[in-house]
C-alpha cells in the first residue's frame, strides 16, 4: 500500500524506477556512513513523510470507494464506521485484549482487519 501513497505523492509509476530506486537503497543499505545518515534523520522529519505517505493512501483509497460505490446514506455508515473502528481498535488497552483468545487478540491489535471485518459485518446486516 505505500507503492500507491508514493506513485501519488511523485507521479512516477515505471517499474523501472521503482526497480532502480530499489537497487540503489539495496547497495546505499551496505554503506554504514549512509545508514548512519538515515537513522540520524529527526523523528519530525520522519513523521512529517509519515503523514504524507500515508495520507496520500488513504485518499487514493477514498478516490476509489468514490469510483466504485455509491455512496448513499447506508454504504457511507458502513464506510465511516469501518474507518472509525478501525482506527480507534489499535488503541485497545492490552488488558481488554488479553481477556479474548489469542486468535481473536490477534486480529483486534489490527485496525485493517477489525475495519475490514466491521465493514464486511454492516455489509450483510444492512442488506
Amino acid at each position: 500500500s505505500e507503492n500507491i501513497g508514493l506513485v501519488a505523492l511523485t507521479k512516477v509509476a515505471s517499474r523501472q524506477a521503482v526497480q532502480m530506486g530499489g537497487v540503489i537503497l539495496i547497495v546505499l543499505a551496505m554503506i554504514p556512513k549512509f545508514s548512519g545518515i538515515l537513522a540520524s534523520l529527526p523523528q519530525p522529519v520522519l513523521g512529517g513523510l509519515t503523514i504524507a505517505l500515508y495520507g496520500m493512501i488513504s485518499v487514493t483509497g477514498l478516490r476509489l470507494i468514490k469510483e466504485k460505490v455509491e455512496l448513499n446514506d447506508r454504504n457511507m455508515l458502513i464506510i465511516a464506521s469501518a474507518l472509525i473502528v478501525g482506527l480507534g481498535a489499535p488503541q485497545l488497552p492490552p488488558e481488554f485484549i488479553e481477556h479474548f483468545p489469542k486468535i481473536v487478540g490477534s486480529i483486534l491489535e489490527s485496525g485493517m482487519a477489525v475495519g475490514a471485518l466491521t465493514a464486511i459485518l454492516l455489509d450483510q446486516l444492512l442488506r
